[in-house]
């Protein structure tokens, strides 16, 4: 994105005729294509659940159980049978999510089974373009360019919306 962001900018430099800018802009280099900020220009995401969610409710069926561990307020280990079921619902209504959310966008989206409860982590990489006479078109690294990255409230009020059809009211989404 830099080498395409620099070479745009000498490109419009010289339509304009102007070989001097185009000169400077050449012998300053590549400059980064975000904007910087404390939250940097990527957004890690995790999608999860409360573990009663996935605990099965018909332990007949061994194919269908999966045993997790946790720890309870006391330091003693809690034994979850979840049901398959239920995580692979939540995995498809997840990827559904970010499929309608998140075209395009992310980088990074995997399963965890690893510990009590199951959740997703997600690496969401948001580009935008914009276009002048001065530099050309330039591609940005932008998170604000998805309005759910832009306003974490409304990403909040929408994955509780999307999830709320199994029974899951406003699960926990959050991004850092």
């Amino acid at each position: 994105m830099k080498q395409l962001n620099l070479d745009e900018e000498i490109a419009a430099c010289m339509a304009r005729k102007r070989k001097k800018e185009a000169a400077l802009r050449k012998e300053a280099g590549l400059i980064k294509p975000w904007y910087g900020n404390s939250q940097g220009p990527i957004r890690e995401a995790i999608v999860t659940a409360n573990c009663e969610y996935f605990e099965a409710e018909d332990r007949s069926d061994p194919e269908d159980l999966l045993v997790t561990y946790g720890v309870d307020k006391d330091g003693g280990e809690v034994v979850h049978i979840l049901s398959k079921t239920k995580i692979a619902a939540f995995e498809e209504a997840t990827l559904e999510f970010f499929e309608q959310n998140f075209p395009g966008s992310v980088r990074h989206l995997r399963l965890d089974l690893d510990e009590e409860v199951p959740h997703f982590h997600a690496v969401i990489f948001v580009t935008a373009e914009k276009t002048n006479k001065t530099r050309g078109t330039q591609r940005l690294i932008q998170p604000s360019a998805n309005p759910l990255l832009a306003d974490y409230e409304l990403l909040q009020d929408v994955a509780g919306e999307h999830y709320c059809v199994f029974q899951l009211m406003l699960g926990r989404f959050s991004t850092g």
